[in-house]
């Protein structure tokens, strides 16, 4: 059992359950979506933390894990292509559809390490941080460039667990403190969902 992990997970789910319900319909970034998906990875995932390392449990909790953020991946590529261009096409879904059948079968029969799950993650992170850069240079407006910032921090806490880096081996570990910091970022990210956005010319 990681204690330390599986409330920070927790705390994850319950912040982005929050700041989803905060979305606003008419929101120029869809993040409900994006925010709905991370709440229930980390719901899963602190339920995987919680568990005995014995448990029979852990490696199917696990496999939800992992699917979650590919479900997590396939909302911010469809998040990062509406603040892009205004609005979803079918053609772009059926894509992501058939990207995240993919990374399943990918997770099922080649490999549950999370890196996997960062490296299908990671271009969509900065996919929504080009996205926001565009929108930003055509609206010039602020909240933009703080939701860039909260899409910096998400990276820096995926490099984070990646690397190992924790200020405590008991009460806050790589993976904890990994949660954290990607708290802090998705609460910047939060104000794009009022940004003002510019279409195309």
């Amino acid at each position: 059992m990681e204690l330390d992990v599986a409330l920070t997970d927790f705390f994850l789910t319950g912040l982005c359950a929050a700041l989803g319900w905060r979305v606003p319909p008419t929101s120029p970034a869809p993040l409900r979506s994006v925010y709905s998906a991370l709440a229930v990875a980390s719901a899963i995932g602190g339920v995987f933390h919680l568990l005995p390392h014995g448990s029979p449990l852990r490696p199917h909790l696990w496999w939800c894990t992992l699917v979650a953020v590919g479900v997590v991946a396939a909302a911010t590529y469809r998040c990062a292509w509406v603040v892009a261009w205004g609005r979803s096409r079918r053609a772009v879904d059926v894509a992501l559809a058939g990207l995240l059948a993919l990374y399943a079968v990918a997770v099922t029969f080649f490999s549950r390490d999370f890196l996997l799950a960062i490296v299908g993650y990671l271009p969509a992170v900065l996919a929504l941080a080009a996205a926001s850069l565009l929108a930003f240079r055509r609206s010039r407006d602020r909240r933009w460039l703080i939701g860039l910032a909260g899409v910096a921090l998400t990276l820096l806490a995926a490099g984070i667990q990646q690397e190992k880096w924790g200020i405590h081996p008991v009460y806050l570990s790589p993976n904890s403190l990994y949660h954290l910091v990607q708290a802090v970022g998705l609460m910047l990210l939060f104000p794009v969902c009022r940004a003002r956005r510019e279409e195309l010319a």
